[in-house]
Formats: structure tokens, C-alpha cells, sequence
């Protein structure tokens, strides 16, 4: 027994001194090869060939190839026909010869309406007999939606709870909590027991059916009002001569109120087999009333026969009637009440990302990450059809770029999502499962749901310290067409988009992220920073989002023959994004701007103030902490900068380090207890706004707080809550700029 005691300290020591002398030369080499030249391939800079390679490489024909057989058939997240395309994504990537590619799965709560017994909303006459019915299937218009309208998924607001509902109606605007509260306060109208009929606008559609149950409404309907994203200029401009929506064109979409949870029935974590699951009736995140969507050659019928006094002159849409609240029925009209009549069940399906991967030469563990949702409500040719179409076209061009040599510094992973449509579930499982991976391994994620949505301008959402590299490569790369407003897409987007419109020298604007989209759980959960890639139109025609979305009017000819024919634009995004990952994954320092946080810190402070200054003062709250926070932070990131110009780029210890620095600077602003009241939502900096889930409210611990403090019954506590918000923040930003000072 001493013997062999004697033994194993023996080899221990050996191992030991193995390991020594292993480190020690790993060190020298190091250490050598920097200064030597020999270890040139872990400092040296990308190839500077490829940019103006990889630009050139990405074919518009492809990208609609891609689109045309992307389009050839409907795929809803849960069907047969999803998987399908999931494969296809699949073996194209394959076939592109990517290091891996493979497809995961998640079984996660989805939501149909019954083909056989389908939704409608139907008026009746004083014998309760109904004397008209709105429509289960969109019109078809030409002869592609003669071929698919009836394949595609009926339309219906996913997570609607079943059931029919019968009375009185009540014209609620957006169906806003300040529209509501209008009714009730202001114009004595009480929607309780009532069917609300609301316009789709303004607010994410879950909302409107959050609220109309919140105020006691029984059953809710949606349309779209020429007002907001219909009529356009008259019969000629509707599809499928035009881009707008004719009048038996229906949104679809779900009604989740998740508040970030991800998937319904596992909160927080990945709807995997082993993970225990909470039942239906206890999650909050689904309605629990019937929420039902129409056309609005259909709701005109309802809205005209509304009876009460007129609704405000804000309240007016475009159809050609006198818009009344109600509740009740006009006389002149034989409608004496409503009927909704849902038919839509919730099940367990599974879906299935495809992810794909092109390892990095030097730092495999370092991630740049592009994503798009594959699944889609109809055909998709715009919502999220035309960013797929695009990504694999950009996955075959990096890989031409391999095949003639070069390889990305870090790894780069290419995510084709499912289930977006239903509450972004595949990205989000995603990250509930490989969470503390991506909190430790990814540089930055840039998504592409929309690509093309028009062509007049480019929308970028994008974390501050992203921007300053987005405007970079807008200058490298051309505008997909000739425009009297300059030649590169930096000069265009600028001269659209302005900040200042008064400005000619103005930069060009840049929205915060919000969510609806696959970057959310990236961002609010994580902290990684996000970039969101977007085509579209000039906010003056008037509209929310392009007028066919969700409809079964999103074909193939949308997108080719009124859109974008030869895909110009559809080209210039897949450059851009291209150019952008490689932007990202080739150089040897990371080019995060962090004056560019510094900056919108101050700009967020200055918004705060000129919305909520005067409360924040009249209940004693003062922003000295935010201010020194701020400023502790913005001399942090000078430094940081400046000691960045000093680094010595032969030495790939020094160089990780901050490059580790840069790239986790997001991570500083994540609070592991959430928002309040909404704990998965965990940047304090950055997240959707508690009543509009597609727009971004800054410092929205406090906006919440303060929103719902002027609403309390017992302001004094409320007030208290925004008190402690605003410490939260303060600690939060002095916490990023603690991450940024020099190593102890």
C-alpha cells in the first residue's frame, strides 16, 4: 500500500510538471511568436479582399429562387409543411458545404382554429336571427390566391379563448388603456359585458385583448381601417394590382401576453421533454376571452350599425360611415345585437430550428450570430419569407469565400427560427436553453425578420454601441439603385431618415430595440448586443406596418412584381448583413463604440426629464445618482477608448482582454430580477414598452413605474416604487462602468 501511494505521488508530480512546462511553453510561444511573427495569424486583421468579394458574390436571382420556393406553400409553425421547410433550410446548408448544420426541437403550446367548425362574428335581428355573417376565407384576387387562399390557415388571433359570446357592441378605438379610459371617464360608456370591436394599430394586438379584458369587455374584434393601413389611392393601388389591402384581407396573429416568458407553459426555461410544465388555466399569458379578426369590408357592416353618440373626430377611421361608441345598435339598423362564435383550440406541437455553422479560425468560441424566423402565417413572401430568402443566399456567399481561402476569425452561426409568429418561441427556447453559453460566448446578434418591406428607406434598430459600425458599413455599400439623395446607403438613409429634418448634415436615425421580433431574448434576457435589419416605407404614406401583412395576399407576386421586381433591395440587404457579420467576426479588435452608449445615456436622460421632469420633482425624486452614474460611466468609456489606442496588438492575452470588455459591456445593464412586475424582461436600459411591445421605452423600470404610480389609488408607496427604479438604474450603469476600468 505505501508502495503504491508512493506511486501515484510520483505520477502526479509528473503530470504536474508535464502541465508546467506545457503552460510555460504555450506562454513562450506566445510571447515569441508575437514578437517574432510566427503566432501572425492570431493578430493579423481579416482578409481585406473579402468585403468587396462577399458584396459582390450575393446574387439578387438567387435570393428570389430562394423566394419562390419559400412561397411555393404555406408553412405555420406545428404543420407538416414548417418541418418541411426546416429540412430544406437544412440541406441547403448542407449542400453549401457549412462545418454543421443540424435542426433542434422544442414541444411548446401553439394555437389553431377548428377547419371544420370555423369562427365568425354574425349580427342579429331583433328575433335573434342572423342576418349577416362575416367571412371565414380572404377573396381571392388573382389566380395565385385562388390556388393557395384555401390552403392557407384560416384567418384568427392565436391564444383566443374558445367560445361564443352575445350582446351589445362598443366602438373602443385602438383598444388602448387610455382609450378605454376614455370611455369610462370621460364619455360614461362602460364596457363590461360588452363586445369591443377595436382597429389594429398603435399597440401590439395582444394588448388590445389584454386590456378590453381588463376593462371587462366579453369578446373583442379586430380590423384594419383604411385610415391606418388600407384604402390607399383607391381600387387601382390594392393588391393585386398594388400594395395595399382590400377589403376582405384580414390580419392574422397571436394575442400571447407573455411579458417575455417565452413559451406558455415553461416560463423561463426550454420547452424540452425533461422540463416540468405549469397547466393552461395557470398561466396569464393567454386570453380569456374570444379576440377574433375581420376585414373591413366586413367590419363596415358592424360599424355601421353601431348606434350611441359619434365617437371623438380622433376616433374616425377611413371607412365611409359615422363612427359611433355605442353600446347598442342604430335604429335605422334591424341589428339588435352581436354574436361571436370562436372556434379555436390550443395543443402541444413541436417545432424546429435550423442552425448552421462556419467555425472560427481563431477564436471558435466567440460567436456572431444571424438570425430570421422561418415559420409564417400564409405564404410570407415579405413577413419573414423574403430575410430566409436572403440568409441562405448570404450563407452560400461566405462559403464561396471559404472555398477561396478565408475563414472568419470567430465562429459564425446562422439561426433559422420557428415559431416567431406564435410569441418568438424558437429563438427564445433557444436561449432558455444555451443561455449561459451566449452570455459567455456571443459578440453580437443581427436579425433580419422583414428584409424588404418597401424601398424607401432602411430601418435599423441597433444597441448603442453597434451604430457607430451599422453607419460604417451603409458607407461601404452601394443603394440598390439610383436616387438623386447619393450614391452609398449611409447617404440615402440619412437624407430619408434624418434625426433633425432641419438638419442636412444630421445623422441618420436609429430606433431602440423593443421587441416583436427574434433579437428579444438575445437582448432582454442575455445582454447581448442586437442588431435588427429592415427595408421600408416612408412614414408619410401614413400606414403602421406594410397594409398586407399577416394576410393571405403576402404572395410571391408581392414581393417580385410590386415590391421589389429584380430584388434590388433584397440584394442590398443581404449585403448588408453579410457585411455587417463579417464586420464583426473577421477584425482582431471589436468595433464596439462605447461613447456611443456613453451618448444615448445622456440623450435617455434628457427624454426622461422633458416627459416625467415635473412629476419626478413634485414627488421629491431626484436624478443626482442617475447623473453621476452617467458621467462616471462616460469617463470610464474615454478611458477605456483611450487606453484601447495604447493596446499592444502582438500581445493575444491583452487583446482578449478587451475584446471580452467590449463585447460583455451589455451584459452590465442586465438586472438578474427583471423589470418589475415583468421579471423576464431584465434590461434596464432597453426593453418594450409595458403598453407597446414593438416600441422601446428608455429606462423602463422607471417609465413603468411612473405610468403606473399616476394611475394608483394609493399614490404615496407607487411614488416609492419609482424612487427605488431610479436607484436600480443608477446602480446599474455605475455597475457597467466599474466593467470598464483597468484590470486590478
Amino acid at each position: 500500500m505505501e508502495h503504491m501511494s508512493r506511486t501515484r505521488v510520483i505520477l502526479i508530480s509528473v503530470v504536474v510538471g508535464v502541465l508546467g512546462i506545457v503552460v510555460g511553453v504555450l506562454i513562450g510561444y506566445f510571447s515569441r511568436g508575437a514578437s517574432s511573427g510566427e503566432f501572425a495569424d492570431f493578430l493579423s486583421e481579416g482578409d481585406a479582399w473579402v468585403a468587396e468579394a462577399l458584396r459582390d458574390e450575393i446574387r439578387a436571382d438567387n435570393i428570389r429562387d430562394n423566394l419562390r420556393y419559400l412561397t411555393s406553400g404555406p408553412h405555420l409553425a406545428g404543420t407538416p409543411e414548417s418541418k418541411a421547410y426546416a429540412d430544406w433550410v437544412l440541406q441547403k446548408w448542407r449542400e453549401q458545404g457549412l462545418d454543421d448544420a443540424y435542426v433542434t426541437d422544442y414541444n411548446i403550446l401553439l394555437s389553431y382554429p377548428d377547419r371544420e367548425s370555423p369562427s365568425y362574428i354574425a349580427l342579429l335581428d331583433g328575433s335573434g336571427t342572423e342576418r349577416f355573417r362575416t367571412a371565414v376565407f380572404e377573396k381571392a384576387v388573382d389566380a395565385e390566391t385562388e390556388e393557395w387562399l384555401s390552403s392557407i390557415v384560416q384567418p384568427f388571433n392565436a391564444y383566443s379563448a374558445p367560445g361564443t359570446v352575445e350582446g351589445d357592441a362598443v366602438y373602443v378605438n385602438y383598444a388602448r388603456v387610455e382609450d378605454f379610459e376614455r370611455l369610462r371617464d370621460q364619455l360614461s360608456i362602460d364596457v363590461t359585458g360588452k363586445v369591443a370591436i377595436a382597429r389594429y394599430g398603435k399597440i401590439f394586438r395582444g394588448e388590445k385583448a389584454k386590456y378590453a379584458q381588463q376593462f371587462g369587455a366579453a369578446g373583442l374584434i379586430l380590423y384594419t381601417d383604411p385610415a391606418d393601413t388600407g384604402g390607399g389611392g383607391g381600387e387601382a393601388d390594392m393588391y393585386p394590382r398594388g400594395w395595399y389591402l382590400p377589403g376582405t384581407g384580414v390580419q392574422r396573429g397571436n394575442v400571447l401576453n407573455s411579458a417575455g416568458a417565452g413559451e406558455p407553459l415553461t416560463p423561463g426555461y426550454p420547452a424540452k421533454d425533461y422540463m416540468f410544465r405549469i397547466r393552461e388555466n395557470e398561466t396569464d399569458a393567454v386570453a380569456r376571452i374570444p379576440v377574433h379578426p375581420i376585414g373591413y369590408s366586413d367590419a363596415w357592416h358592424i360599424l355601421n350599425a353601431i348606434g350611441g353618440p359619434d365617437a371623438p373626430a380622433e376616433w374616425a377611421g377611413g371607412l365611409n360611415i359615422t363612427y359611433r361608441l355605442g353600446p347598442g345598435f342604430d335604429s335605422a339598423s334591424w341589428a339588435r345585437s352581436i354574436k361571436m362564435n370562436i372556434s379555436v383550440r390550443n395543443e402541444r406541437r413541436d417545432i424546429f430550428n435550423t442552425v448552421g455553422v462556419i467555425r472560427g479560425r481563431v477564436e471558435p468560441d466567440r460567436y456572431v450570430i444571424l438570425g430570421n424566423h422561418r415559420d409564417s402565417w400564409t405564404l410570407g413572401s415579405v413577413d419573414p419569407t423574403s430575410g430566409t430568402a436572403a440568409m441562405v443566399e448570404v450563407t452560400r456567399a461566405f462559403m464561396q469565400m471559404v472555398k477561396r481561402g478565408w475563414r472568419p476569425r470567430r465562429s459564425l452561426l446562422f439561426c433559422s427560427w420557428d415559431g416567431e409568429e406564435y410569441g418568438i418561441h424558437g429563438s427564445m427556447e433557444h436561449v432558455e436553453e444555451f443561455h449561459r453559453n451566449l452570455a459567455t460566448r456571443a459578440v453580437v446578434y443581427i436579425n433580419v425578420d422583414t428584409a424588404v418591406r418597401a424601398t424607401y428607406t432602411l430601418r435599423p434598430r441597433i444597441s448603442p454601441s453597434a451604430r457607430q459600425e451599422v453607419r460604417e458599413a451603409t458607407k461601404r455599400l452601394p443603394w440598390p439603385e439610383t436616387v438623386p439623395e447619393g450614391t452609398t446607403m449611409y447617404d440615402v438613409w440619412r437624407r430619408r431618415s434624418p434625426i433633425d429634418p432641419t438638419d442636412p448634415d444630421t445623422q441618420p436615425k436609429i430606433n431602440l430595440l423593443g421587441s416583436g421580433s427574434d433579437f428579444a431574448g438575445f437582448l432582454h434576457r442575455v445582454g447581448v448586443t442586437c442588431i435588427d435589419l429592415s427595408f421600408t416605407f416612408d412614414p408619410d404614406l401614413g400606414v403602421s406596418n406594410f397594409p398586407l401583412y399577416h394576410t393571405g395576399y403576402e404572395t410571391f407576386h408581392l414581393q417580385s412584381d410590386i415590391i421589389d421586381p429584380g430584388f434590388k433591395f433584397n440584394r442590398g440587404i443581404a449585403q448588408l448583413w453579410a457585411d455587417l457579420a463579417r464586420g464583426f467576426s473577421d477584425p482582431v479588435i471589436l468595433p464596439f463604440d462605447l461613447m456611443e452608449y456613453a451618448n444615448y445615456l445622456g440623450v435617455m436622460r434628457t427624454d426622461l426629464m422633458a416627459e416625467y421632469g415635473t412629476d419626478l420633482t413634485n414627488h421629491g425624486i431626484s436624478v443626482d445618482s442617475l447623473d453621476s452614474a452617467i458621467q462616471n460611466f462616460t469617463n470610464a468609456a474615454q478611458a477605456f477608448h483611450t487606453r484601447l489606442q495604447d493596446i499592444d496588438r502582438n500581445n493575444p492575452f491583452e487583446v482578449r482582454m478587451f475584446n471580452d470588455q467590449l463585447m460583455q459591456l451589455e451584459r452590465a445593464f442586465i438586472d438578474p430580477l427583471g423589470l418589475p412586475g415583468r421579471p423576464f424582461y431584465r434590461h434596464t436600459l432597453m426593453a418594450p414598452s409595458k403598453h407597446n411591445k414593438y416600441a422601446s421605452d428608455p429606462f423602463p423600470g422607471l417609465s413603468d413605474t411612473i405610468f403606473d404610480a399616476e394611475r394608483s389609488a394609493d399614490p404615496a408607496p407607487a411614488w416609492r416604487e419609482v424612487e427605488k427604479q431610479m436607484s436600480i438604474i443608477a446602480f446599474n450603469i455605475q455597475s457597467a462602468a466599474s466593467t470598464l476600468m483597468t484590470p486590478a
